[in-house]
């Protein structure tokens, strides 16, 4: 008995044949190019119809993927393949890489990545060189390490989405949440006063906004002449600043917060009003989008700027060198936590999208913890003596 033909090889108007067939999965399936003859046309239906009988076959479109996916993997090294999906993460439709994140990307894997990893193929990574690489990080930069291997394992799981490999090398657990080498600290109200005190007339406004109102340095530094309600006391919170890497050079960007929440309108102590009235007033009329706090030319100021001005007020004060600029964000929580401020407004004072991160920027204070103590002894006593 004639077996009937698989599949159908007709002609192009070019002279060159197709090749297609109706696959196990009822779909129809093409060769993905044309054929000079109709017997080299046969030719490749008779391959798929042996594979089919014998049980390997899957859809030819699937396996030219793979073994492009393989092609590509043999000479495409880390460094290439990195830089490709960053670019394609900050061009996409949705959700495109913020230029100050796309800026921070680009020194992980400058700094840290790719001096060792950079010119390994792909298909080459394995754990132990993972592993490897880990190893010989400074065990100095912990936060920056765990940036990196979380930036590298995003990286390569999206290799094993295009098929360049199949599998994760990235597997040491804990490496992308590594302890910080540091705890933060808050400043104990006294503390405070006397950094305020202590800080350059210059800078003193914009650090003190930063102390009391736990702004971050860009939010801070981006602050316009609209933001401010003298009338309510009230900071909008609806923009920073970073200064990101263009070419050999730098550039500003100014731009909304990283997330909704970091979108918020912020309290002022009223101490704090007539200086912003003093500033507001001198400031040129009709420009309401000016930056309250400029350099030459009304670029932004260097967040340098405000660090050596934080710098200079701690060594006046008497108070530790190594107190960092963003402790003053954790002072000005934990200092609203000691007055009664509810994990939710912290949340909302901080600008975080989770009550942990609210948390985390919080630090408890004998202070606060003896105060407690002197609640429960006193409801205790009460308790005792009314024998109620």
């Amino acid at each position: 008995m004639t077996r009937r033909s698989f599949g159908h090889t007709p002609r192009t108007r070019n002279g060159r044949y197709q090749a297609r067939y109706t696959g196990p999965d009822a779909v129809m399936h093409t060769a993905g190019m044309t054929f000079a003859s109709k017997v080299h046309a046969q030719g490749w239906l008779a391959n798929e119809d042996r594979l089919i009988a014998r049980g390997e076959w899957t859809p030819p479109a699937d396996r030219r993927a793979a073994a492009a996916a393989e092609a590509l993997a043999n000479v495409l090294t880390l460094r290439a393949y990195a830089i490709k999906v960053l670019d394609e993460r900050a061009t996409r439709n949705r959700s495109p890489l913020r230029p100050s994140t796309r800026d921070f990307y680009d020194k992980c894997l400058r700094l840290v990545i790719l001096p060792v990893l950079g010119d390994v193929l792909v298909a080459d990574l394995t754990p132990a060189m993972i592993r490897k690489w880990h190893a010989t990080l400074n065990p100095a930069t912990p936060t920056q390490n765990g940036n990196a291997y979380n930036l590298l394992s995003s990286i390569l799981k999206d290799a094993v989405d295009e098929g360049l490999l199949d599998s994760n090398p990235c597997r040491l657990k804990g490496a992308g949440k590594p302890a910080p080498a540091r705890s933060g600290v808050a400043l104990t109200l006294d503390e405070l006063a006397a950094y305020l005190d202590a800080l350059p007339q210059r800078h003193k406004l914009l650090l003190s906004l930063a102390a009391l109102g736990a702004l971050r340095s860009g939010e801070a530094r981006a602050l316009r002449r609209c933001d401010v309600d003298l009338k309510t006391g009230v900071i909008h919170i609806r923009q920073g600043v970073t200064r990101v890497r263009e070419g050999e050079g730098w550039r500003w960007h100014i731009g909304p917060p990283k997330t909704s929440a970091a979108i918020r309108d912020v309290y002022l102590p009223t101490a704090l009003l007539p200086d912003l009235r003093v500033l507001l007033a001198a400031m040129p009329a009709g420009r309401p989008d000016a930056l309250l706090f400029q350099a030459g030319h009304g670029d932004p100021l260097n967040g340098s700027v405000m660090r050596e001005a934080h710098k200079n007020a701690l060594a006046a004060a008497g108070l530790p060198a190594d107190i960092q600029l963003h402790d003053l964000r954790r002072t000005a929580l934990t200092l609203a936590s000691e007055g009664g401020a509810t994990t939710a407004e912290l949340q909302r004072m901080a600008g975080h999208t989770t009550p942990n991160m609210a948390m985390h920027y919080q630090r408890p204070t004998l202070i606060r913890d003896q105060a407690r103590a002197e609640r429960l002894g006193t409801a205790l006593t009460t308790k005792l003596r009314t024998g109620e």
